[in-house]
């Protein structure tokens, strides 16, 4: 007569199927975790990368005047409270050093700013070598984390140069 139950057989089987599955759900988590992972840090550089470069397009749209124009810096003036006068805290300069891995560097009024580390590239290109004719600016912008670079390009036209 056979009890009921299941035999050492039975359950090592079972056991040995359920390793099995926990093992492949294990390892499908943590590539997930991975990839996540990944996926977040470089977002983070996009981000860091895009609101530089939105902080430059929207200065460069506002800007009156360009003061100094350079290959890896420039300065322009923004005439925030429409008074046509040239107000210190009104002159914005975006610089790089040129070393790769050094900040790209906002400057208002005297007080300089990191607003994106890791640069590789930080290169302006103009429409004209003379400063009253320069109705153009192309900027082209990298920054490296890790393995992971973004590099961003964009054409800016002041609004208000004339």
């Amino acid at each position: 007569m056979r009890k009921s139950g299941f035999t050492l057989i039975e359950l090592l089987i079972s056991l040995a199927i359920l390793l099995v599955v926990l093992a492949i759900i294990f390892t499908i988590y943590f590539l997930a975790v991975d990839i996540f992972t990944q996926e977040g840090g470089s977002s983070a550089l996009r981000q860091e990368v895009e609101g530089a470069m939105h902080s430059m397009t929207d200065d460069f749209r506002r800007a009156t005047e360009i003061t100094d124009a350079a290959d890896n810096s420039i300065t322009v003036w923004v005439d925030a409270d429409a008074d046509e006068t040239q107000d210190t805290d009104e002159l914005i300069t975006y610089s790089f050093s040129g070393a790769g891995g050094d900040p790209l560097v906002k400057t208002v009024n005297g007080e300089a700013k990191n607003i994106l580390y890791g640069v590789t590239e930080f290169a302006l290109e103009y429409d004209s070598e003379l400063l009253d004719s320069i109705h153009l600016i192309t900027i082209n912008l990298s920054a490296a984390l890790g393995d992971e670079t973004v590099t961003l390009s964009s054409t800016i036209k002041p609004r208000n140069i004339l």
